[in-house]
């Protein structure tokens, strides 16, 4: 936020703990959802999410020098950003710790601007039914070529 050079107004800011969690999975126990959305919900431990606006007047954003400040500022936290996406007016930068030892238990940052929004969220996940999921979907994957081991 300070390399933005811009003033930002907190929209929204919620964080979700594992009793949270655990009672909204037990609430939907009961509810028809889709297999995709239970086992993403069930792979979540906590979440906190803040929605940002930017305040009126500001400079054009130089979304390069952020990402570099972000990349900057995360690295000295411990984290390492593993995807970064940039076109003309947005970016997300996806980061993870550094010194993560199981994919049962990753914790995740996430940050996107887009025109004058900004969102900043972290959770923490057992990433393993995840990437499961992904791997069982064939709408990526070439047909007759084996999924990457991990």
């Amino acid at each position: 936020m300070k390399s933005a050079a811009a003033q930002w107004d907190e929209k929204i800011e919620i964080g979700v703990g594992p009793i949270t969690l655990y009672l909204a999975r037990a609430g939907l126990a009961f509810v028809d959802l889709d297999p995709e959305a239970r086992t993403a919900l069930h792979a979540v431990r906590g979440a906190e999410v803040g929605v940002y606006k930017m305040r009126e007047g500001h400079k054009e954003l130089k979304r390069a020098v952020i990402l570099s400040a972000a990349d900057k500022a995360m690295a000295r936290r411990g984290w390492d950003r593993i995807v970064g996406v940039m076109n003309q007016g947005e970016f997300v930068a996806i980061y993870v710790r550094h010194d993560v030892r199981s994919t049962r238990n990753v914790r995740v940052c996430l940050l996107t601007l887009s025109g004058e929004g900004m969102v900043v969220a972290s959770a923490r996940s057992n990433l393993e039914p995840l990437v499961e999921m992904a791997f069982k979907r064939a709408e990526w994957r070439q047909k007759g070529r084996a999924p990457i081991p991990f």
